[in-house]
């Protein structure tokens, strides 16, 4: 009988890890006041994601810049979520340097057999996440991790940005907990370029001093 008692509570502290909600953060966490902060437009550009079928989703972004915590945010909407992904400096550099080393990779075709461990291939980065469904629903946030890489959709490699699951924890209402799942976005070098331009350091730098013009509006997230 106490064989067994021992065995059940096992089993069931096994089962309450697996159940709980896990954030792996590498280092620091990477944090914005989505709510306070205030941003500069970027630009515009197209993504690639899966879509519920084979093949891959475009996806209109906007690309914003939040001086005060020198972060970019990717903001955009899929599957009827508003997502506003943000990339801290040092996010934006490894994201730079994956991107010069898939580009290398890609003239040798010496990429490795597509799995989910591409997706990884070239690092893993912290980033903070913030979704709702809309405007003026109380949005959700996690910190975690995104990994640099590669996979192949559609016949070619594609450089991949894999962002973990998303898991937000509200302080004052267990009921209110909620989860994003995991996000990968697929860039063709072109694309990837576009967006390394917009995380370029000089040019954030040169548009930097327009956070106190006031000629911006807050975001609505």
């Amino acid at each position: 009988m106490k064989k067994f008692l021992m065995f059940a509570i096992v089993i069931g502290l096994i089962s309450s890890c697996a159940s709980s909600p896990r954030q792996d953060i590498i280092g620091e966490e990477f944090k914005v006041d989505v709510r306070r902060a205030r941003s500069i437009p970027i630009g515009e550009m197209e993504l690639l994601t899966n879509g519920l079928l084979a093949g891959l989703n475009k996806l209109e972004a906007t690309i914003l810049y939040y001086p005060q915590e020198d972060a970019v945010c990717i903001q955009f909407r899929k599957d009827f979520i508003n997502c506003s992904q943000f990339w801290s400096a040092d996010g934006r550099q490894a994201f730079i340097q994956a991107l010069e080393t898939y580009k290398r990779d890609y003239e040798e075709r010496s990429f490795g057999k597509s799995s989910r461990q591409t997706k990884r291939h070239y690092g893993t980065v912290k980033s903070y996440f913030a979704w709702n469904s809309h405007a003026y629903s109380v949005h959700a946030d996690a910190s975690l991790n995104i990994e640099l890489g590669y996979f192949f959709a559609e016949n070619r490699p594609y450089f991949t940005t894999n962002q973990k699951p998303a898991f937000f924890i509200h302080h004052m209402d267990k009921a209110d907990n909620r989860q994003h799942p995991e996000l990968t976005l697929f860039f063709t070098r072109a694309l990837a370029d576009e967006l390394a331009t917009m995380f370029n350091q000089e040019l954030l730098d040169s548009i930097a001093p327009n956070y106190s013009t006031g000629f911006f509006e807050p975001d609505e997230y």
